[in-house]
């Protein structure tokens, strides 16, 4: 199934082979959420993090782009993840993991996936940091 571009080949027709993606460098990890995906693409030398690509779903902002896109067909750059080291992407929320050992989330917070106390969407992957206790 591909009705939100969550195989990121620029359109919503279904793949029944699997095809090379286009991310612009290589990727050292992935992540596939329920209707969206992550890939991690190697620095291009070594004062560089790794540039973020996502595509597929982006109805509850759970991409972190914060600009009212709702999907993505092709894999884009995500700048707000610039500083995540790892990430786990979630039914319509996403989690990260900082370089500096921070834990933040977006998307939707409905039922408290976020931990931020608000039934709310949280489109800003740099506004929220997940405490986990002492």
């Amino acid at each position: 199934f591909n009705g939100n571009g969550e195989l990121g080949v620029g359109s919503t027709n279904n793949g029944l082979l699997p095809q090379v993606l286009s991310l612009g460098g290589i990727a050292t990890a992935i992540e596939a959420g329920f209707f969206n995906s992550f890939a991690l693409l190697a620095p291009s030398n070594t004062f560089e993090l790794g540039v973020w690509k996502g595509w597929g779903t982006n109805d509850h902002d759970q991409l972190g782009l914060s600009n009212g896109t709702f999907r993505l067909l092709s894999p884009g750059t995500v700048s707000n993840l610039s500083d995540s080291a790892q990430i786990a992407a979630g039914f319509n929320h996403t989690i990260i993991l900082s370089w500096i050992e921070q834990v933040r989330g977006f998307g939707l917070d409905t039922l408290g996936q976020l931990d931020f106390g608000v039934s709310a969407t949280q489109p800003d992957p740099n506004l929220r940091t997940i405490s986990l206790g002492p």
